[in-house]
């Protein structure tokens, strides 16, 4: 087998299809918190995180953010596809709080995946983009 072809597979398996890879430039935010709540609609959640009420089921470093998502730590028990909400802080002036996201990525094993947005307001797409430059 080629290895280009295992490569892919591995990718499919941990969430990175091609529909979901990186599409804008982001910007590192090794600073910011973010807090992850289960969303209340979302039935992906092993029993484990589930059982937690939908409340905080994580708090972590973010890496980085784009307009379409961030990159931030995440446990292993939380798999690609879950439906979270986000709160965080960007600097004084840009803070958001329970930001509708679903889990594109995971890297099993190192703590690291990836969110996309979804459903935001115009005033909070506004914000980030003002925040981005």
């Amino acid at each position: 087998m080629p290895e280009h072809s295992v490569i892919r597979s591995e990718a499919r398996r941990n969430g990175d299809s091609p529909s979901e890879r990186r599409h804008c430039r982001r910007k590192p935010v090794p600073e910011v918190v973010v807090a992850v709540e289960l969303s209340d609609t979302d039935g992906t959640a092993p029993p484990a995180v589930s059982d937690t009420g939908g409340g905080l089921a994580w708090a972590g470093s973010a890496i980085d953010i784009s307009p379409e998502g961030l990159g931030l730590t995440l446990p292993d028990d939380i798999p690609v596809g879950s439906e979270v909400l986000l709160t965080f802080r960007l600097d004084d002036e840009t803070a958001f709080a329970r930001v509708p996201s679903v889990v594109i990525r995971k890297q099993p094993g190192f703590g690291l995946g990836a969110v996309r947005f979804r459903g935001w307001s115009r005033g909070d797409r506004l914000a980030l983009g003002a925040y981005l430059g």
